[in-house]
């Protein structure tokens, strides 16, 4: 996650997998896990920094 404009109000998040499977996978079912899963996780990050920044004492929201 980084700053993605001078004011601060948006941000780049860059999702990278890699695994190292112990078996064969097809390439069609990694393409199909990562467009099924990828939206998924875009969205509970939206969510949780939308609950953070409502919440800012929360400790959950806090990162130390």
């Amino acid at each position: 996650m980084v700053p993605w404009d001078g004011d601060g109000a948006r941000t780049l998040l860059v999702y990278q997998l890699d695994m190292d499977p112990d078996t064969v996978v097809p390439d069609f079912l990694l393409r199909r896990a990562q467009s099924a899963a990828a939206p998924k996780v875009f969205e509970a990050i939206r969510r949780r920094v939308r609950e953070c920044g409502e919440s800012r004492a929360d400790a959950l929201c806090r990162s130390d």
